[in-house]
């Protein structure tokens, strides 16, 4: 089932870690660039994974990179943003 880790408003604790949705804060001609909230949703996801292991940043990347799931979402005002998802079967047990 993974680890017992409380996750922080406003993620969602579903079969998978969902990372909050991410609006993207640079512009660009104008718009919103969904790459810099991609990055974001992909940090905030390796900071709290950090905090809930122990574990380097390197190695969180290389997990994420297996087990990680992004999707980009859009709500009908046009206005895209960004999920980062995870397993809670590949959540680090902290290191002591």
């Amino acid at each position: 089932e993974g680890a017992s880790i409380p996750f922080p408003p406003p993620w969602e604790a579903t079969p998978a870690v969902r990372a909050p949705a991410r609006a993207p804060p640079a512009r660009r001609r104008g718009r919103p660039h969904p790459l810099s909230a991609q990055v974001a949703a992909l940090q905030d996801l390796l900071e709290w994974l950090h905090a809930a292991s122990g574990l380097e940043h390197e190695k969180l990347y290389r997990l994420a990179s297996l087990a990680g799931d992004m999707a980009v979402t859009q709500v009908v005002n046009g206005r895209k943003g960004v999920h980062m998802l995870f397993p809670k079967s590949g959540i680090p047990v902290p290191q002591k």
